[in-house]
């Protein structure tokens, strides 16, 4: 864990209030700096010029430590300031519970250290690390787990992310689309994150393994290993589930003031992504939460709302042809285990459209309700459907990439048959979301961010 703090120690470069934890010894000079010394920005930068007989970093640590305390304190504060995570504490939180987690940090003084760095180099990832840690431990009550896994997955929660330390800045951008380095380097971060952590004595290994599976999927697609379904732990799968929902809840609703509720659709149509109980457990959770309000919204634009999932309804409609057709023309009956990878993705894709119904939605019959029903509380079943539709694109922009990496290879005696879907799929354009749309959403933001 040394070499790892030293690193971290290393990028804070006098922003912060360190201390010395021995004394400093310079050549020719000797001490130059004694042991409970604080080294401040100033002191920091004249201690950088001494030839040290040691690197500077191995003789310090942060002056001020995050506690246990602080982290139990801050959690219980991130989540009241969030009207849907609060409503999941009261129904389903136990404070005592959360205590005990939170108690368990007191073993490892430096994971605490790293946290306090953690908050300082990357703070946004920090709260959602905290969230996510509240979670973890709620979906825990929720599943009956034993006290024991429940910290587990508590510590996996507030650490998955801990790798990203360890990545350069500029991938943490996300207004920038990363170079193909860039992306590889932030492939890297559970990796990074598993191994700081085996380096931590008596560290749960359940938990140490959770976190580096939160980016891996069942179906093969995820990273960094690539892990199919069976090989994928149930707390690895637990905190991939949280990742997704609070940076989808983060992105998507909150700025629009809606309920954590309104994730639930998107959910269903990932059934097949995470495991079971995990999904079960959530879900539980987040039907505590508030339902989501019926929104100020003119008929009008409600009536833009249904024709365009309509339009999306028919350009996936489009899309799964060309798969059922491509199948006929590839067949079952051969041994490439990519295609078969492929195949299997899109089976879930319409086995995941045929069990939510979306197949069932008629374009007149909204109409036809539009006329006769409050237009308003209509908006809510169309935007749910909306959310349905744009989830199932986004799974098939995934088989598309599969694909196109398949055919991309020549040498491959299929690849041809499976290049027939690749282009149909770029000829083919996604649904525009229309301007009456994109400007009621950023009235929900402009309304929420006065609010703020």
């Amino acid at each position: 864990m040394d070499t790892y703090l030293h690193y971290l120690r290393a990028k804070l470069k006098g922003k912060v209030d360190l201390v010395a934890t021995s004394d400093i010894i310079a050549q020719p000079e000797g001490v130059v700096a004694q042991a409970g010394d604080i080294i401040d920005r100033k002191a920091y930068r004249n201690l950088s010029r001494f030839k040290l007989i040691e690197p500077l970093e191995s003789y310090l640590k942060l002056n001020d430590v995050m506690s246990h305390l602080a982290i139990y304190s801050e959690i219980n504060q991130l989540v009241d300031s969030d009207e849907s995570y609060h409503a999941i504490d009261q129904h389903c939180g136990k404070g005592s519970v959360l205590e005990q987690c939170c108690d368990t940090l007191k073993a490892y003084p430096d994971i605490l250290e790293t946290l306090t760095i953690f908050k300082i180099e990357a703070k946004e990832y920090y709260e959602q690390s905290i969230l996510s840690g509240f979670l973890s431990y709620i979906i825990g009550l929720i599943a009956k787990y034993p006290q024991e896994k429940i910290e587990a997955a508590f510590l996996a929660g507030l650490l998955h992310d801990i790798g990203l330390l360890f990545v350069p800045r500029s991938c943490l951008d996300k207004t920038k689309h990363l170079s193909a380095q860039e992306w590889h380097d932030m492939q890297l971060h559970p990796i990074v994150g598993f191994k700081m952590l085996k380096t931590v004595e008596e560290f749960p290994h359940n938990a140490r393994k959770a976190v580096l599976e939160h980016h891996e999927r069942p179906d093969g697609s995820g990273y960094p290993i690539g892990k199919d379904e069976a090989d994928i732990t149930e707390l690895g799968s637990l905190i991939s589930l949280l990742d997704d929902v609070i940076v989808v809840h983060n992105k998507r609703f909150k700025p629009l003031g809606r309920s954590l509720q309104n994730i639930l659709p998107i959910i269903q149509m990932n059934t097949f992504g995470y495991e079971t109980n995990v999904v079960s457990s959530m879900t539980i959770a987040i039907k505590q939460s508030p339902a989501p309000k019926v929104e100020d919204i003119d008929k009008e634009t409600v009536k833009t709302l249904i024709d365009y999932t309509y339009q999306q309804q028919l350009f996936i409609n489009k899309i799964m042809d060309v798969i059922d057709q491509v199948n006929e023309i590839v067949g079952y009956k051969h041994n490439s285990k990519n295609v078969k990878g492929i195949q299997n993705t899109g089976t879930k894709i319409a086995s995941v459209i045929a069990s939510s119904g979306l197949q069932e939605s008629s374009y007149v019959e909204l109409l036809q309700r539009l006329n006769v029903e409050d237009h308003q509380q209509l908006h809510l079943e169309v935007e749910q459907t909306r959310l349905m539709l744009e989830e199932v694109i986004y799974q098939l922009q995934g088989y598309y990439k599969e694909a196109n990496v398949y055919s991309s290879d020549k040498s491959n005696s299929l690849a041809e048959k499976i290049q027939i879907f690749v282009d149909v799929f770029t000829a083919t354009d996604c649904p525009p979301i229309p301007d009456k749309l994109i400007n009621y959403w950023q009235t929900l933001k402009d309304k929420t961010a006065k609010k703020l």
